[in-house]
Order: structure tokens, then sequence, then C-alpha cells
């Protein structure tokens, strides 16, 4: 009910206070949920995961810092999960599906990427998996993807401390490593994401064997596209979060723009399009496009705002357009990106 009042509200459909009908729902819902979070039963594990996943979701969408409770929720209920038969090396969690695996996955590694980063750091367990790379319909992107992406969010995570700690000329305090250990980091995180643009191409695409039907030519296609987004939000990241690029450097702008393409070239009838998927990477490319690409972001995140009818698209327009707001499109990095690291310190677009 949380879920659907947010995207009533966001539809202009709920008449009344909808602000604190949805927090009371979400209320009503956590406590409803509390006293099941200790549950050892699989069917009752899998079912509070559904529910976290789902307020997880509300506020997400609602454009609010709160998914972070629920997201910790998921976290110890998937960790109560892997531990509850360590004793025979076996896991409960048979009973929590790809997709709520899935879910939870792709979502930490968004996390990762906010200024904020992994509070808690990242699940320490997984659920054993094949050590094959997989097509993940459910998230969009090639199964080892969110992994890359928590390694670039803790590097960003971590050259932002070592910034800070020379900005206050307290030395290595907060700091784990050293410039030159970061700018090793980078290179190589660089070249891996290379190395996954050239490997996940359609005919390399392996999907998992339990779907139910084969995705058509054009789904593939389409998934190759999302995987390639997502691959370039993480370029952007490690040339602007770690490398400090400016983002006028041809380097960026040419990922910029490969990422622009992707979403312009995926289809806009499909249901089932992993299209919808794409607010982080398209939020990140308009974080560091310039000239005619801006307005090309706010197209397509727009038209994916037309699909969804949720109010966080519109609140990560409304961000880009204060960050473009600051800068004539000829600023270096050091205007944009530190400025979208302090007004967007726990939104995550999804």
């Amino acid at each position: 009910m949380t879920f659907a009042a947010v995207h009533l509200h966001s539809n202009g459909l709920l008449s009344g206070e909808p602000e604190k009908l949805i927090d009371k729902l979400q209320q009503s819902s956590i406590q409803s949920l509390r006293p099941k979070l200790h549950d050892r039963d699989p069917v009752a594990q899998a079912l509070s995961l559904t529910t976290t996943r789902t307020l997880c979701q509300a506020m997400i969408y609602r454009g609010t810092s709160s998914w972070r409770v629920h997201l910790d929720n998921a976290r110890f209920i998937l960790q109560h999960a892997h531990f509850r038969n360590g004793a025979n090396q076996n896991c409960s969690c048979s009973a929590i599906h790809g997709f709520l695996s899935s879910w939870y996955d792709n979502t930490e590694a968004l996390a990762a990427l906010t200024p904020l980063g992994l509070r808690h750091g990242q699940l320490e367990v997984k659920c054993p998996r094949s050590i094959d790379v997989q097509f993940d319909v459910f998230g969009g992107t090639a199964s080892d993807l969110p992994g890359l992406l928590r390694e670039v969010g803790a590097m960003v995570k971590e050259k932002r401390s070592r910034r800070r700690s020379q900005s206050i000329a307290t030395g290595n305090a907060h700091s784990i490593l050293s410039d030159s250990d970061i700018d090793l980091e980078a290179e190589a995180l660089v070249r891996e994401v290379r190395r996954r643009l050239e490997r996940d191409i359609v005919s390399n695409l392996v999907c998992d064997r339990h779907l139910p039907a084969a995705l058509s030519g054009d789904d593939v296609q389409d998934y190759v596209l999302s995987n390639a987004g997502y691959l370039y939000t993480a370029l952007l990241y490690i040339y602007c979060g770690i490398q400090a690029l400016p983002i006028s450097s041809p380097e960026v702008q040419d990922v910029v723009n490969g990422l622009v393409w992707c979403s312009q070239n995926m289809k806009r009838s499909a249901g089932f399009s992993p299209r919808v998927l794409l607010v982080t990477p398209l939020f990140t490319a308009g974080l560091c496009a310039m000239g005619s690409a801006r307005g090309d972001v706010k197209a397509e995140l727009q038209d994916i705002a037309n699909w969804v009818g949720m109010p966080h698209i519109p609140t990560t327009l409304s961000i880009l357009e204060g960050v473009w707001a600051t800068s004539d499109g000829d600023a270096d990095n050091g205007d944009v990106w530190p400025y979208f690291e302090t007004t967007t310190s726990d939104f995550i677009t999804y």
C-alpha cells in the first residue's frame, strides 16, 4: 500500500494529506515487519525480504533517505538466511528467489555510488552461485557488474576521504591509500571496464537457464545497451570522481555521448525493456554533459518518466538543472562533481 500511495501521489491522485498518509502506511509496514526479521523459516525470510524491497523501492521513488533503513533490513535478512545452516555449509536462502537477490545486489551497488557510499560495508557473504558470468535480466546488467560498481564506489569514497584529510591538514588520518595507490587502482579499473565493454556483446551473452522463456534478438540487444550504459557510468565515476578529469576532457565527453547513444537506441515500445533502468546512467551522464548533450539527457529522462510515473525522475531532473545552472557548459570538474556530492548526499537514482 505504501508503494501504491507513492505512485498515486506522484500522479496527483491522492487528496487530503498524502505525505502524512504515506508516512503512516510506511510506519505501519515497518511495525508489522520488525518482529519477523528474526524468523528463521526460509519462506518467512523470503516474504520479509519481499516486503522490505517494496518499502525500499517506495522510498527511493519518493526521494527520501529512509530507503537506507530498508536496505539495511534486507542486508540483515540475507546475512541471517546465509548463516542459518552454516554448520553443514548450506544456507536457507534457496527460498529467496533470483529476483530478490538481484534487487539487493544491484541496489547495494547503486548505494555504493552515492556520496555517502555504503555506511556499513557490503554484504559479507553471498549464496554459492555459478562462477560463469550470466546476464541478469532483472538488473539489466551482467551478473558481475554490481561488484565492479561497488569497487568503483569504494575508490571514489577513498579519494574523497583523502581530499578532505588534505584540505584540513590532517595528513592521512582518514585515508587508507596514498595518491599513487589511488592512481594505480583507477587505471586498473579503467582497463577492466574497457575489457568488459569488449566482452559483453550480444554473441557472448548467456542468460540464466532458469528463465521461463528466451529473449528475442531485439531484447538481447537492449540488454547489451543497458549493460554498456552502466559500464559507461563506472567510467564517469572513475574519470571524474577518482581521477578528477575536467568534464570538458575528450575522455569524459566520449563516454557521455556513448551513454546517451545507448539510451537513444533502445526500443521505446517494449514493456519489458531495460530502458527504465537507465536513470542512474543518464543522471551520471547529465552531471558531465555539455552543450546539446544536456538536452539529450533531459529528453531521455523525461521519456522514461512517461513510462514509470514516479517522482524520483522529476527530482533527478531538478538536481541536474541545478548542476547545469552552476556551470555555463565550460566549467571544469572542480565546479560540477563537488556540487553533486554536497547537494545529493543521500539521494539514489534508480
